[in-house]
């Protein structure tokens, strides 16, 4: 019987053994503990704590799930009582270990670091709405600890805590100010100084509408009404896809993923909302100014304006300038003329693409090296010729006139220049041009364009300005066989500075002359003598008196031609919110290529026709989008949809203030008959909107604040809306 029993209980012993084997450690004391899992065998032990810092003189009571007896693997380090209670001692790492009657054990790891010398609050001034709930935090210095911080209210009818142990949470009760601090176990502090305002009763982002570019990242604000407050404010994209958000906290941070449109909407704790209008289009593949010139008399200012093509995007362009002491730019691109001289800004987008404007401030101070025209003509006598015609009998039959009017029999290719720059010079007159419609002759090149039609004022009427001058002598000169071209750029001025001009370039086997009928016909002598001081002029001689800035290139007239439905033109616009509409409708004339519908047409929820001075109103307190319709009724497609706005506002001083908003929505090369958008205005003023609906060639690009240029097909209607109290 002896034998069984002992045989019975050595298998017993061994069941046991292997069910806790796997969970049998050595601790750093050199003594075995039984760290068995809670869930490995019954009456296994389990502590408030297994792993925590004190500091030096500390106090902290370990719980356990059952009856326990406490060790302390250092006394140097912690003491420890029966009942749990733990002293920190001395600096170092120590194991508290709670053993039960069967010889389970469990182990908490205490390091103890010195006592703290300050205690810092995460926030030392908190701004609340009533209602609000905040969470504060702390932090002792390096190399301290204290596991016991305690936080108090110094008024709880305005801020009531909630926890006021490791962190300190509490409740805004009512507006008032109030002081919540933080005590370490040694009597270190620290205080927030609360101040709780009412609750929100809207809240505003800084930008209603925002346009960027694929790659862009912006930081989007808000504000909430006056004498109000919420600390707790965040953010959510409609379409992560497209804006991404990098931080939703008190700022929203986003990122344009791709081409879209999302919405970021900020809200706050007691539910108010405000939203943004993301348009991300493609990133930038080219920087670019209408002109890369800009003159300025000493103390005038002046913005620049930047543009990118019309299917791309991005909010933010910053400025340099090389030369400070000529002139200044802000991070809005106006730019200050300090002193006489030259310099150069540059704008830079997000992604790196640049455009540059050079900057002229007062005159000319050197003398130019004028022309000997008897070597321009050598020179102009070795060009080799390419006779074109410009395909716009108007102006073709004009230059037939000039041509035989000026030219005699035998001259050589450069008398017959020189005759024709002599024309021009002798018988024209400087004033505002005419101007032709084309009569749907669109050129390959669009740069012939623009230098047939300017060159019609002179050719055919006898004045212009210089645009038309140097338009027409380029037509002449190519008509001879000339490889000509218009410059855009400055000019020195009599009275001093630069003023913005055009003239002519001749590319001669490589070799360029420049050519100024107008400034000639400024410059006559007595009996209307031509001095030719301006005629085959070399840059290099010149360049105190001519600044260069674009150059057309002028190809060889080859048209194309528009498609036949463009004659019937045809499209209809609706706008409405707050139960008002705007409606109109418009084809174009016949041999039109845009015109303007400003009548104002505007009918409310029953469809009645309002008063004349009529707008779509909004309540600036209640700001709602508004919402168009655009229909293609009759015409090509497909066809392209801008809006513009343009905000007029008056200021405290009562004065009357205009800013332009910019492109707002874009509807691309669509094929749909009918297009629906929406537009929402971000502050209360008055709007005007441009609506712009078109047909577009290959050759469109955005110019400004107009999509329309000599090629497209359009209509702008100008519809009003009023953001304000009514």
């Amino acid at each position: 019987m002896k034998a069984f029993f002992r045989k019975a209980f050595v298998f017993a012993m061994a069941s046991v053994m292997a069910a806790g084997a796997a969970a049998m450690t050595c601790n750093h004391t050199g003594y075995q503990v039984c760290a068995v899992s809670q869930n490995s065998v019954s009456g296994s032990v389990t502590l408030n704590k297994t792993a925590m810092s004190l500091g030096k003189g500390e106090g902290y009571k370990l719980t356990a799930n059952q009856t326990v007896k406490w060790r302390t693997s250092s006394a140097k380090i912690l003491t420890v009582d029966q009942k749990g209670n733990v002293k920190a001692v001395g600096i170092g790492t120590a194991w508290i270990t709670a053993r039960n009657s069967s010889g389970v054990e469990r182990s908490c790891r205490i390091t103890v670091k010195k006592a703290p010398e300050k205690v810092t609050l995460t926030k030392g001034i908190l701004t609340l709405g009533t209602g609000e709930k905040f969470t504060l935090g702390s932090g002792v210095n390096n190399g301290s600890a204290s596991a016991s911080r305690k936080y108090r209210s110094s008024n709880s009818s305005i801020i009531k805590m909630t926890r006021t142990d490791w962190t300190g949470e509490f409740t805004a009760v009512k507006p008032g100010i109030a002081y919540v601090t933080v005590r370490t176990y040694n009597g270190k502090e620290s205080t927030c100084k609360v101040t709780v305002k009412p609750a929100p009763k809207k809240i505003t982002l800084t930008k209603g509408v925002l346009n960027l570019g694929v790659g862009e990242k912006y930081t989007l604000g808000s504000a909430v009404n006056d004498g109000s407050a919420a600390a707790v404010r965040t953010y959510r994209s409609s379409n992560n896809s497209i804006v991404r958000m990098t931080r939703t906290d008190w700022v929203g941070e986003f990122v344009a993923d791709k081409p879209g449109v999302a919405y970021v909407t900020v809200r706050t704790y007691n539910g108010k909302e405000s939203t943004c209008k993301v348009t991300v289009k493609k990133a930038p593949s080219e920087l670019f100014f209408e002109r890369n010139i800009l003159v300025l008399d000493a103390g005038k200012t002046q913005k620049i304006n930047p543009l990118f093509y019309s299917s791309e995007g991005a909010n933010g362009i910053t400025y340099s300038i090389d030369n400070k002491n000529t002139a200044t730019v802000d991070k809005n691109g106006n730019v200050k003329a300090l002193k006489t001289g030259t310099t150069e800004v540059t704008a830079r987008t997000y992604n790196g693409k640049s455009a540059k404007v050079m900057v002229i401030v007062n005159g000319v101070t050197d003398r130019t090296v004028y022309p000997d025209v008897n070597q321009v003509n050598s020179l102009l006598n070795t060009a080799k010729l390419k006779p074109v015609k410009t395909n716009f009998s108007k102006v073709d039959k004009a230059v037939d006139k000039i041509l035989a009017s000026a030219v005699k029999s035998g001259m050589t290719p450069a008398e017959k220049a020189q005759a024709c720059y002599k024309y021009l010079a002798q018988n024209c007159t400087y004033k505002s041009p005419s101007y032709i419609d084309m009569e749907n002759i669109v050129y390959e090149n669009e740069d012939d364009q623009y230098v047939v039609s300017n060159a019609y004022s002179i050719l055919v009427n006898k004045y212009g300005v210089c645009d038309n001058y140097s338009a027409a002598y380029v037509v002449i000169l190519k008509r001879i066989g000339f490889d000509a071209n218009l410059v855009g750029g400055a000019v020195g001025m009599n009275r001093g500075g630069y003023g913005g001009h055009a003239w002519v370039n001749v590319n001669i086997n490589g070799k360029h002359l420049s050519f100024d009928p107008q400034v000639e016909n400024n410059n006559l002598g007595a009996n209307k003598t031509v001095c030719y001081w301006f005629y085959g002029m070399e840059p290099e001689n010149t360049s105190h008196l001519y600044k260069y800035g674009s150059k057309l290139y002028s190809g060889d007239f080859k048209c194309t031609n528009y498609p036949s439905s463009i004659m019937h033109f045809k499209s209809r616009v609706t706008a409405s919110c707050n139960g008002l509409t705007y409606k109109n409708e418009y084809k174009l004339p016949d041999n039109t290529s845009y015109d303007h519908v400003n009548e104002d047409k505007y009918y409310d929820s029953k469809g009645n026709l309002l008063e004349s001075d009529s707008w779509l109103k909004i309540d600036k307190d209640h700001i709602v989008p508004v919402t168009f319709k655009t229909e293609m009724l009759s015409g090509p497609l497909p066809y392209y949809v801008e809006l513009f706005a343009e905000r007029s506002f008056i200021t405290e001083d009562e004065e009357i203030r205009g800013d332009y908003v910019g492109p707002m929505v874009m509807v691309e090369k669509s094929n749909n008959k009918v297009n629906t958008f929406t537009w929402t205005p971000d502050k209360p003023g008055y709007y005007q909107i441009k609506l712009s609906v078109y047909y577009a060639t290959k050759y469109s690009s955005t110019w400004g604040q107009d999509m329309l240029n000599r090629h497209d097909y359009c209509v702008k209607y100008y519809i009003n809306v009023d953001v304000d109290d009514y």
